[in-house]
């Protein structure tokens, strides 16, 4: 009996949501067709996917044909304010950043705009707009092959007192490639060899950026709060807390077998989330956040073609 209620109560709720719809059309952009979208269909919303890596597009008339050699779908500007493009991969390819812009320009709503994306994939221009706006973040510097001559190694110094003004052989530093993802490209080092470490990155590319930043002791795992912010309105979709799965990794991301925990932010880091996420112009923002030991709270990185474990 029990469950036939929630069966009902369940019908209810998708008839409620079809009475008040705008959104009758889904399109997915990514390498995988995520099964957790068909669930749109018991919403009456259309569904189209299509794959980065193997769609070619013709435009024309006010219209756009995508076809993957798997899925093929139009849109046109009849599609315009009721329909969603929802982007998990493809952005770093030009051709594919072209198509996005003018999926907007027909009027759909794309998730997210290639602009705000490449911004917030490079961490150095993550950090520099984290510092324009004045939030709270690990302190960092951006080293280069150039600060680490064949004669001494004076500039990086110069820049590592920016983090530790007496800095130790013991103390540690947060090394992370500007364009890494998924946690890939980040790693930790102490004073003492991290001149070594850093030597061996620019030996194999000498034009390779680091940005170096403080260890802080953190108190849990690191927070990701999903935010949208759609005409100056913002909800937030769920914030997780991720945890490492291994004593051997300090690295906490789902892609790298990190283990996720749905949590309820505390004022401060709710606060903090929303700012950020209004202020980047995403419309899905996914900002990581980490606690200390001393309750203080640091944006690390904002994601701009996030994803949520729980659908």
């Amino acid at each position: 009996v029990n469950e036939a209620v929630a069966i009902n109560e369940q019908r209810k709720m998708i008839q409620e949501s079809k009475n008040n719809l705008k959104l009758k059309r889904f399109i997915l952009i990514a390498e995988k067709y995520y099964k957790s979208v068909q669930a749109l269909s018991e919403l009456g919303i259309k569904t189209d996917y299509a794959d980065p890596g193997k769609l070619e597009y013709t435009i024309k008339d006010d219209s756009i044909k995508v076809d993957d050699k798997e899925y093929k779908f139009e849109v046109s500007k009849k599609d315009a304010g009721n329909t969603v493009v929802f982007i998990k991969s493809g952005y770093s390819k030009p051709e594919l950043a072209y198509l996005y812009e003018e999926f907007n320009k027909l009027g759909l709503l794309v998730i997210n705009s290639p602009e705000a994306v490449a911004n917030t994939s490079n961490k150095w221009i993550t950090y520099e707009f984290l510092e324009k706006n004045e939030i709270q973040q690990p302190k960092s510097v951006l080293v280069t092959s150039n600060d680490i001559s064949k004669k001494d190694h004076d500039e990086m110094e110069k820049k590592l007192k920016n983090i530790y003004s007496k800095p130790n052989d013991n103390d540690k530093y947060v090394c992370k490639l500007l364009k890494g993802h998924g946690g890939h490209g980040v790693f930790i080092c102490r004073h003492k060899n991290i001149l070594s470490i850093l030597q061996c990155i620019f030996a194999i590319n000498p034009d390779e950026n680091i940005l170096v930043q403080e260890y802080i002791k953190i108190k849990d795992g690191d927070i990701r709060a999903n935010i949208l912010t759609i005409n100056g309105k913002q909800q937030l979709i769920n914030a997780v807390q991720r945890t490492k799965e291994s004593s051997k990794d300090f690295r906490t991301n789902l892609s790298l077998g990190g283990h996720a925990d749905e949590i309820e932010l505390n004022a401060q880091q709710k606060q903090l989330a929303m700012k950020v996420a209004k202020l980047i112009g995403l419309t899905w923002a996914g900002v990581d956040i980490i606690e200390d030991v001393d309750g203080n709270n640091y944006v690390i990185e904002i994601n701009g073609a996030p994803g949520t474990p729980f659908d």
